[in-house]
C-alpha cells in the first residue's frame, strides 16, 4: 500500500508542470462587508481548511451582527458546493474549519463566505478565497465549469504599518526546539485594526493576492429578502397546490425531532415564513406541516440553507511550481501518517445544547393511560376521566377546551401535539389508546414566539412513533445542518514516538495586539524553511501583512 501510494503521488506530479500562482480573493476588500482569510492556499484532500472571517460593514451597530450566522462553503469555479458549514458571529468575527472531501480531483477551488442578510444582495457581495487542492491518488484534474480566466489584480500587501513588528527569537532551530515569535506594537495600535490573524506554515504555501469574482448580475434575486437576524433562519413558502397561489396568514408548524422542541410561524402576504432556529450544534431532523379545516391541498417549499444562485468565478489553469509539488508531496505524506496513527490535527468541540425536558417546562398534570381502565377510544378517556380538558363538537368539527376562569383559554385554541409534532383535533381521536404512554397538560395560556395558545395537550406514544397515525399530508421531513462544531487546533504532536504531521504549524485567527506579545510553539520535525505571516484588517477595510521566516535544520 505504501509503495502504491508513493508511486501515485509521483505520477501525478509528473503530469503537472508550469509555474503556479495562487491568489487569495477578498470581495471588495476596501468596502466589502466580509474579509475572509485562510491558513494556507495549498492543500491536499482530507485536510482541514482553517479560516477566519471579519465583518467590517461601516455605519451599523456591532450588536446587529452579534450571534448572526456565517455561511462558509468550499465550491468549484462553477459554484458547485462540495462542503459547507454554519458558524456563529461574535463581535463581528467568526472562525472555523472545513474538511476537504477525499474524493475531489486536483484543481483550483474557492472558499466563500456570506451572512444570511448578504444573500439578499447576491454573490457579488460575498467573500471569496481562491485555493489549490491536490489529490495524490487521482490523475484526473477538476473540469472547469467556467470559461473565465484568472484575473490577478495585485498582491494584497497594503502598506505595512511600522507600528507593528514581527520576528522570531532565532533564525534557525533544531527539530522539536521551542520557537518564540515576537509581535510588538506601539501604544494605541490596537485601535486601528478590526482583527489580526497569524499563521505559521511551510514557506510558499500561502501566496497573498487578489482576484475579482465575475458575476452574472442577478438583479433583484427573485425579490426574496433574507433577514440577517441572530441564529440560523429557516425560510420557505406555503401555497395552494391546486391554484399555486401563496397562502397568507397560514400557520406553519416546525418540530425539531429528538430535541423536545416545537415552534410555529405565520406566513406573510407573499406566503413566506421564517423560523429562527435555536443554537444547537450538529445535525437534526425537522418536520414541518400546516393544516386547517376544511383543508386545501397545501404545499410547502423550503429554501436551500446555502446560496444556490449561479455566478461565474475565474477558472485558472491548475499549475504547480516545483516548490509547490514538493510541499504537496510532504503534505500528502502527513495526511497518510495521520490516518495510520488515527490522529487528527483538529479536534471538534461538542457544545450541543439539548433540552432536558419539554419546551413548555413542567406540565400542570400528567395522565398515565395505563393507570386507568382501558377504554376503546381516546374520546372516552376525555369524557370519563375528570380533568381540565373537555371535547366540544359543532358542525362536524372537534374542539378541545380547557376549563377555567382565564378568558384567554376561551379565545385561543390549545396546542395539540403527538411526540412534539402538531396534529389536528380529529387525528387525536383516532389514536389507539393502547399506543399512548401519557398525556401532559398545560392549563394556562402559553406564548411561544409570536403565537399564543389556550393551553397545551401533549401526547406521548409508547414507541415514539406518533402512535402510528397519519401526520398532516402537507408535512415534510428534512435533515438539516445546524451550527458547525468548534475547531480546536492541536499545535503539538502527541509524543516523541509519534511523527509530527502538522501541515499548518500554528493558526491563530484572533491575535491579541499588545506592546509585547510572545507566541510559542514547538519546531516541526521536518527540516526546511517556514513562514510566519501576520495579517491585519484595518478599520478602513485595508488588509496589510507582515512576514518573517525561520529555518529548521
Amino acid at each position: 500500500m505504501k509503495t502504491h501510494m508513493s508511486f501515485s503521488i509521483w505520477l501525478l506530479f509528473f503530469c503537472l508542470s508550469g509555474v503556479a500562482r495562487i491568489d487569495v480573493s477578498y470581495a471588495g476588500s476596501k468596502t466589502g462587508p466580509i474579509h475572509l482569510l485562510t491558513d494556507r492556499s495549498l492543500y491536499v484532500t482530507g485536510e482541514y481548511i482553517r479560516f477566519s472571517a471579519s465583518i467590517t460593514v461601516q455605519g451599523i451597530d456591532k450588536k446587529e451582527t452579534e450571534n448572526s450566522i456565517l455561511y462558509c462553503e468550499l465550491i468549484t469555479p462553477g459554484i458547485s458546493k462540495l462542503a459547507g458549514g454554519k458558524f456563529i458571529v461574535k463581535e463581528q468575527k467568526s472562525e472555523g474549519c472545513l474538511r476537504i472531501p477525499m474524493e475531489l480531483s486536483s484543481g483550483v477551488y474557492y472558499l466563500r463566505a456570506y451572512t444570511q442578510g448578504l444573500r439578499t444582495s447576491g454573490p457579488d457581495h460575498y467573500a471569496y478565497v481562491q485555493i489549490k487542492i491536490v489529490n495524490p491518488l487521482k490523475k484526473e484534474l477538476l473540469r472547469s465549469e467556467s470559461s473565465i480566466p484568472d484575473t490577478i489584480i495585485h498582491d494584497v500587501k497594503g502598506s505595512p504599518d511600522q507600528a507593528i513588528k514581527i520576528s522570531c527569537d532565532k533564525e534557525a532551530y533544531s527539530q522539536n526546539e521551542e520557537i518564540s515569535i515576537h509581535v510588538k506594537s506601539n501604544s494605541g495600535t490596537k485601535e486601528n485594526f478590526e482583527d489580526m490573524v497569524l499563521t505559521v506554515i511551510p514557506d510558499s504555501s500561502l501566496i497573498i493576492g487578489q482576484v475579482d469574482p465575475i458575476s452574472n448580475k442577478l438583479g433583484d434575486l427573485n425579490n426574496i429578502n433574507f433577514p440577517d437576524a441572530p441564529g440560523i433562519i429557516l425560510s420557505g413558502s406555503i401555497y395552494n397546490q391546486k391554484s399555486l397561489q401563496p397562502l397568507v396568514s397560514r400557520r406553519v408548524n416546525l418540530s425539531i425531532l429528538g430535541e423536545n422542541d416545537f415552534m410555529a410561524a405565520n406566513s406573510d402576504s407573499a406566503g413566506r415564513f421564517f423560523f429562527q432556529l435555536p443554537s444547537y450544534v450538529g445535525e437534526c431532523d425537522l418536520f414541518l406541516s400546516s393544516f386547517s379545516n376544511p383543508e386545501p391541498a397545501v404545499g410547502l417549499k423550503i429554501d436551500n440553507d446555502f446560496c444556490i444562485l449561479k455566478t461565474t468565478l475565474p477558472a485558472p489553469l491548475f499549475l504547480l511550481s516545483s516548490q509547490e509539488k514538493s510541499l504537496a508531496l510532504e503534505m500528502a505524506r502527513n495526511v497518510q501518517v495521520e490516518t495510520a496513527f488515527h490522529s487528527d490535527p483538529i479536534q471538534t468541540g461538542t457544545t450541543k445544547h439539548k433540552l432536558t425536558g419539554a419546551f413548555y417546562g413542567k406540565p400542570y398534570s400528567i395522565l398515565h393511560i395505563d393507570s386507568y381502565i382501558q377504554l376503546p377510544t381516546m374520546e372516552e378517556y376525555f369524557n370519563e376521566i375528570p380533568g381540565a380538558v373537555k371535547i366540544k363538537k359543532k358542525n362536524g368539527t372537534v374542539r378541545f377546551q380547557f376549563t377555567g376562569e382565564q378568558p384567554e383559554m376561551n379565545i385561543y385554541e390549545p396546542l395539540v401535539l403527538i411526540d412534539y409534532v402538531a396534529i389536528d383535533n380529529e387525528s387525536v381521536l383516532k389514536i389507539p389508546p393502547q399506543d399512548i404512554d401519557r398525556i401532559e397538560l398545560v392549563n394556562s395560556p402559553y406564548i411561544k414566539g409570536s403565537m399564543t395558545y389556550g393551553g397545551i395537550i401533549s401526547f406521548f406514544s409508547k414507541k415514539n412513533n406518533f402512535a402510528g397515525i397519519d401526520l398532516p399530508k402537507s408535512g415534510i421531513f428534512i435533515h438539516y445542518s445546524l451550527i458547525s462544531e468548534d475547531c480546536i487546533q492541536q499545535t503539538a504532536y502527541r509524543t516523541a514516538h509519534q511523527p509530527d504531521t502538522r501541515n499548518t504549524l500554528l493558526w491563530n485567527p484572533h491575535v491579541e495586539i499588545s506592546e509585547a506579545n510572545d507566541i510559542r510553539l514547538p519546531a516541526p520535525q521536518k527540516r526546511g524553511r517556514y513562514a510566519v505571516i501576520l495579517r491585519g484588517i484595518k478599520k478602513s477595510g485595508e488588509v496589510v501583512s507582515w512576514k518573517t521566516s525561520f529555518e529548521v535544520r
